[in-house]
């Protein structure tokens, strides 16, 4: 890699989507989506049931083909990467419903995490995420499917972390938890990000996903319709009465 491209993949965008379509038969569940995540930033997708939000984050792994569009990961063309090379340039996805090995245990599903990267700083991993989910280090011999859902997500996105990732993806990572739990697991990402890992959030609970989030997208039946800083679209009189549940008329 010459000098000046190396310096221009240095300084990109950790991730650039430009113009992405997506399809399911004969539906388009992804229509020309455009979105771009900073380094160090967390980044969030908004919107209802069925808004595509899910299909750009699978699209973006690869593991949803697009039909049209390009992706760029850290200023590298990232369409013709499988997924698993795409985790061993750093990208990790925490899938909706955890997707983690239940007749596994809590520490081979932590060493599966680094299965791609068996390097030094794999121990380091391993002691980070105990550290950032201390109740995953009193269950280490326990099988993965006998965690409680709040347990199992911090286990999902802790054995995303054992692979070192410099773009995390997270797919509604509060689904079906307590309150409780959600607000740990929303200060855990807080965590991730002040390390240097950009991350990309899709999130049911809109409300707080705003007050984490630097920026934010609201994707309407696979089109984005709203962007900009997170705080300011959590003012927003469509966002709040749309997805805030506040009774205000626009």
């Amino acid at each position: 890699m010459s000098s000046a491209v190396a310096a221009a993949s240095s300084t990109a965008p950790a991730l650039e989507v430009r113009d992405l379509e997506v399809t399911y038969g004969g539906i388009r569940a992804v229509k020309g989506l455009s979105l771009e995540v900073g380094r160090g930033e967390i980044v969030t997708l908004i919107g209802a049931n069925g808004a595509g939000k899910t299909t750009t984050l699978k699209s973006i792994v690869g593991l949803v083909p697009q039909r049209k569009g390009t992706i760029r990961i850290f200023g590298k063309d990232a369409r013709a990467d499988p997924t698993h090379d795409l985790v061993a340039r750093g990208v990790a996805l925490v899938p909706e419903g955890r997707a983690i090995f239940g007749a596994m245990t809590v520490r081979e599903n932590l060493e599966l995490g680094s299965f791609r990267r068996r390097d030094e700083g794999r121990e380091a991993r391993f002691a980070r995420v105990i550290e950032l989910f201390p109740r995953l280090g009193e269950r280490l011999a326990q099988d993965g499917g006998t965690l409680s859902g709040g347990e199992q997500q911090m286990l999902a996105i802790a054995r995303a972390l054992m692979s070192g990732p410099e773009l995390l993806l997270l797919d509604e990572p509060s689904l079906g938890l307590a309150p409780k739990l959600v607000r740990q697991i929303f200060d855990s990402i807080i965590e991730i990000a002040a390390t240097g890992i950009t991350i990309l959030l899709v999130e049911q609970n809109t409300r707080l996903a705003l007050e984490t989030a630097n920026r934010a997208y609201v994707l309407v039946t696979g089109e984005v319709v709203l962007s900009g800083l997170a705080s300011e679209l959590r003012d927003d009189p469509r966002i709040r009465a749309a997805y805030l549940g506040d009774d205000v008329r626009v």
